[in-house]
């Protein structure tokens, strides 16, 4: 089993399974990554959230793809006399924008869904503590509904840190 660390930045005991944040300077429970496009940390509490985003930019952005094929050249062809114009060349840039996103988007997508099953994150995929292979990977029942369909109970609310200020008498 895995001993605790200690976290220097937080200054607690770090247990098995929670990683530091330099940018949001905190501790996450099986954090995943830092990710710059939404502003904040993919850990357990918002992995679900995080996935189910990708997965939803990836239907759309295929649903646009095939919508905009079907009308720019099913529907064309359907046409007496087919006139093509400069503007047949914006559905056809599309095309290729579409598929470069989705070629990266969709592998992606499948990562982060098969990590929420297989119970690992992007440090240990990537190498960063690898989990040794005799470990159980697959979640169980109750794990699988803890991840996917569990309560997500708010977070305490910090005390602020007031800081004492030293009144500096004159004599």
């Amino acid at each position: 089993e895995e001993p605790f660390r200690w976290c220097r930045s937080c200054e607690l005991w770090r247990p098995p399974g929670v990683s530091h944040c330099a940018e949001c300077r905190r501790c996450f429970w099986r954090m995943d990554h830092h990710c710059w496009m939404i502003g904040n940390c993919v850990a357990m509490r918002n992995h679900r959230f995080f996935t189910l985003m990708v997965l939803s930019g990836c239907i759309a952005w295929a649903t646009a793809l095939v919508k905009t094929v079907w009308d720019a050249f099913v529907e064309e062809s359907r046409k007496s006399m087919p006139e093509y114009q400069l503007t047949d060349v914006v559905p056809v840039l599309f095309a290729v924008w579409s598929l470069l996103g989705l070629s990266f988007l969709v592998p992606f997508s499948i990562f982060h869904v098969s990590a929420l099953i297989c119970n690992i994150t992007s440090k240990n995929a990537c190498g960063h503590r690898r989990l040794s292979w005799q470990k159980r990977r697959i979640n169980d029942l109750s794990e699988s509904g803890e991840i996917f369909c569990g309560p997500m109970s708010p977070r305490p609310c910090e005390e602020p840190q007031t800081r004492k200020m030293k009144l500096q008498l004159q004599p």
